[in-house]
């Protein structure tokens, strides 16, 4: 990989945090990012893809000197500033935790020693029928991202898509790789998981963190009165929370923040980067 710490001239530190603005149209965003994660270990990123419409030439980031031809801007943040924060995948964990105990690249053999296919099935009907005509499309496959939790919570686990199922062969293709051993749950992202999420998330910040000065919001262009019906949803969240704090953002095609310690690229999320004193 790029030995970025060279480029930058910034050394790792895991006290350190960043935020990330990111031109999808010019670059691999999943390979910088591993590789970020690699020459920064422990440091969260928070951001997002700009987005526009098709036209990839009509989507550009900017800073105060104007438009930038950049693949991604990122921004440091140490010292006198301490970065906290959420990232809110929108999602409620259904049916019941296993583990997975067959893979064959990004598909899903069997969980818990049963076909894959069966788990979500078995998933699906666990809701209540009025829930079972909005799940369709909307059910994700949740992949736990620490193991050392007798008990898993919603912000424990990485919200991935399912591709496509097979239900003759038993098997699910996911947007990711999984491994043998991992604890996977299916996912139901409706509007009101979302509002809950972002709700307990926010709670859960302010108890750890205390009262932040500031906040940037990176809000999935998915999570607009589409999905909330209200304008002005996610920030609305964080102002309920933390009461009437500086807050700027934007809509994202794509967002990024820590679920487990480690940095990813989510979908139909909400990450928000706590400013607080240290």
């Amino acid at each position: 990989g790029m030995p970025w710490p060279k480029i930058t001239g910034i050394e790792p530190d895991a006290l350190s945090s960043w935020i990330a603005l990111i031109n999808p149209s010019r670059m691999r965003s999943e390979t910088w990012l591993r590789q970020w994660n690699t020459a920064y270990p422990g440091e969260a990123v928070y951001g997002g893809f700009c987005s526009g419409g098709p036209d990839p030439e009509a989507m550009f980031l900017f800073t105060e000197a104007g438009e930038s031809h950049a693949s991604v801007l990122t921004l440091h943040l140490s010292g006198g500033v301490r970065i906290g924060g959420v990232v809110s995948q929108g999602c409620r964990p259904i049916g019941e935790p296993y583990t997975i105990t067959e893979v064959d690249r990004n598909v899903v053999v069997s969980i818990g020693q049963r076909k894959a296919y069966e788990v979500l099935e078995e998933a699906y009907e666990s809701l209540e029928e009025s829930e079972q005509a909005e799940a369709k499309g909307n059910i994700f496959a949740g992949l736990a991202m620490t193991e050392y939790k007798d008990e898993l919570r919603r912000g424990d686990f990485l919200v991935r898509n399912i591709l496509g199922g097979d239900p003759n062969a038993g098997v699910l293709a996911l947007g990711t790789y999984p491994r043998v051993g991992q604890t996977l749950q299916f996912q139901l992202r409706d509007q009101d998981s979302a509002d809950e999420d972002l709700r307990d998330q926010c709670a859960g910040a302010q108890t750890r963190y205390g009262q932040p000065f500031a906040a940037l919001l990176f809000s999935c262009a998915g999570r607009g009165v589409r999905m909330f019906e209200t304008p002005n949803h996610d920030a609305g969240v964080i102002e309920d929370v933390f009461g009437r704090i500086p807050l700027a953002g934007f809509f994202c095609n794509g967002e990024v923040g820590p679920v487990g310690g480690q940095n990813f690229i989510h979908g139909y999320t909400a990450a928000a980067a706590f400013f607080l004193n240290p």
